[in-house]
């Protein structure tokens, strides 16, 4: 069992597991509509690699659903250039893994990051990404995303900002696009990485990942 060991090793673990020709990541608290997999399959053309929906958002055990899709996709394919167009103004495609049907062969040689506590999802997907030839998106949502109070993800502490930046220190992301790119990250959970950047240099926790730091400081022409 890899219960103890974190999402993130319980998730690769899966990917190696994985036989069939298809992969869908469903978190443990959350569920899906019974038609959601035979609409994705049906939707994954050859030309497909990706398959995604809209999703609603019950309050914790109330089961009282509200869609909450902050921004609405066209149904339809959405290409390559689309895509990562999209990634660098609203950073909506690659938050989360689950809600996704994807190709197997788009995780050959992808695994999700051990030892983070927020952004391993964000850090895989910007490199599954980079083959995606086109997805296709659904208006229609098939997936329930239980959001708990208590969850992780509601807790913005030091820790997962620091996170979330290590995540966009990836190859796939060219260091000259890396400040435009966090921007709309941290955009995207209401907050400003360049106030961020300056806390976390008071707070003299700026050496845990200086590098990455360092590189938006000097976008910024900010001085240490």
């Amino acid at each position: 069992s890899k219960e103890n060991e974190g999402v993130s090793v319980a998730r690769n673990l899966g990917i190696d597991s994985a036989k069939g020709e298809f992969i869908f990541f469903l978190d443990g608290d959350d569920w899906i509509s019974p038609e959601c997999l035979k609409k994705m399959l049906l939707r994954m053309t050859p030309e497909v690699d990706v398959v995604i929906s809209e999703w609603e958002e019950p309050e914790d055990e109330g089961y009282d659903s509200v869609l909450i899709t902050k921004k609405k996709q066209k149904e339809g394919l959405v290409s390559n250039e689309e895509i990562w167009k999209d990634i660098y103004e609203s950073f909506f495609y690659p938050k989360v893994l689950w809600g996704k049907l994807y190709r197997k062969e788009l995780w050959n040689n992808v695994r999700l990051k051990k030892g983070m506590i927020y952004s391993e999802d964000t850090y895989a997907m910007l490199e599954v990404f980079q083959n995606v030839r086109s997805l296709y998106s659904i208006q229609e949502p098939l997936y329930n995303y239980l959001q708990r109070g208590s969850g992780i993800s509601q807790k913005l502490t030091t820790r997962i900002y620091e996170d979330y930046i290590k995540t966009l220190d990836t190859p796939a992301i060219p260091k000259s696009e890396r400040l435009h790119l966090a921007e709309a990250a941290f955009s995207s959970v209401g907050e400003n990485l360049k106030n961020l950047i300056m806390i976390l240099c008071e707070q003299k926790r700026l050496y845990l990942y200086s590098d990455i730091y360092n590189t938006y400081l000097s976008l910024y022409d900010e001085k240490m």
